[in-house]
């Protein structure tokens, strides 16, 4: 067989003098994702040779070795008990997070096996108010696996915390002794004074206090 880049080939298998008639011969050497022309021949036991015309294949391309490459690696929407990791690679991949309160993590989100690469994992079952070592991790088609280096969060805590709120009547304290404020309905107590009114209440961490007024006059904190 002669074999090579072009038609003008330049190469040639070693001569197999045995007479047969089915012929095969195996090529080596040759270059990765490269078309390849080629023509067989045979000579029979007479002298007369026999020489095919010009064909061609094309080779493999060469074995993917190449992890993917992480990026853009964040972490939100801190909760007390959950955080959302998110990050990018730039070759199609699967989705997993190590996590856990070190860096010998200990803990792994379920692994996403659908081929993207714009990644999203929420985790939850997180304590409050804790800093978490995470790492996240893609592997392509191939098996190439790749992982990024340690980041951390710390969460939100759930403790609560103490709101004061005053109020200050706008005209003398006699007119408003049926001012009252409540909390879901539940009166709460004032503290007066002459020109206005306190209360304290407790309200989860980072959380909102809001103020609306009842249709008999009333302060609702909800």
């Amino acid at each position: 067989m002669e074999f090579g880049t072009s038609t003008a080939y330049g190469s040639s298998t070693t001569l197999n003098a045995a007479k047969v008639v089915s012929h095969a011969a195996g090529l080596t050497g040759l270059a990765a994702s490269t078309v390849y022309h080629f023509r067989v021949k045979s000579r029979d036991a007479a002298g007369n040779l026999a020489v095919s015309g010009d064909f061609t294949f094309t080779t493999a391309a060469p074995p993917d070795t190449t992890a993917p490459t992480i990026s853009g690696v964040i972490s939100s929407n801190l909760e007390a008990d959950g955080a959302t990791v998110t990050w990018t690679t730039d070759e199609a991949s699967d989705t997993q997070v190590d996590f856990g309160t070190s860096t010998a993590y200990g803990g792994s989100s379920p692994l996403d096996n659908a081929d993207v690469t714009s990644h999203s994992v929420y985790l939850s079952g997180l304590a409050a108010g804790t800093t978490y070592h995470f790492r996240v991790k893609s592997r392509d088609a191939a098996g190439n696996l790749g992982v990024s280096g340690d980041y951390t969060f710390t969460n939100d805590s759930d403790q609560e915390q103490t709101v004061v709120l005053r109020f200050q009547y706008p005209s003398a304290k006699a007119i408003y002794d049926d001012f009252r404020i409540a909390v879901a309905g539940k009166a709460l107590p004032l503290a007066n004074s002459a020109d206005g009114a306190q209360v304290r209440l407790q309200v989860p961490a980072h959380g909102i206090v809001k103020l609306a007024e009842s249709a008999c006059g009333e302060d609702d904190l909800g």
